[in-house]
């Protein structure tokens, strides 16, 4: 995080394990605590990410044989069960604008995007499967 943030990442999205989820909260905290000292935003750790269909984005690993991905579309989903969601959609033909997991919401969290989402014209119904609020 301290080189991302040296080399002027805003962002940063940590897929990775072995965080607050195993009892390691420390290590989360000092995650979060260089990103903020470098005012980087987090997604995760411990999360699949972000799926868009419009720009690319999609950090999802696994291959799109494995897990489908959507067309576009107006709708955003915000769940912690990602791939399942996108590959329903996808068989469906269910149009996705985004699709965010946010793993342990270490900083980056579902009123995060839920604001920006409202911002964009584009999206027109959020779906939210929440699993608790922090």
């Amino acid at each position: 995080m301290e080189e991302a943030g040296q080399a002027g990442a805003k962002a940063a999205i940590v897929v990775s394990g072995g965080f607050a989820e195993v009892g390691r909260s420390d290590i989360e905290e000092g995650l979060v605590k260089s990103a903020r000292r470098h005012g980087v935003r987090v997604l995760g750790p411990n999360c699949i990410g972000v799926y868009s269909a419009f720009n690319g984005l999609d950090t999802m690993f696994l291959l799109a044989e494995k897990a489908g991905r959507p067309p576009p579309g107006p709708i955003a989903f915000l769940s912690p069960v990602m791939t399942a969601v996108l590959d329903w959609a996808a068989g469906e033909g269910i149009g996705v604008r985004m699709a965010v997991n946010f793993g342990n919401r270490s900083d980056v969290t579902e009123s995060d995007f839920l604001r920006h989402l409202g911002e964009v014209e584009e999206v027109k119904a959020v779906a939210l499967y929440h699993e608790g609020f922090r």
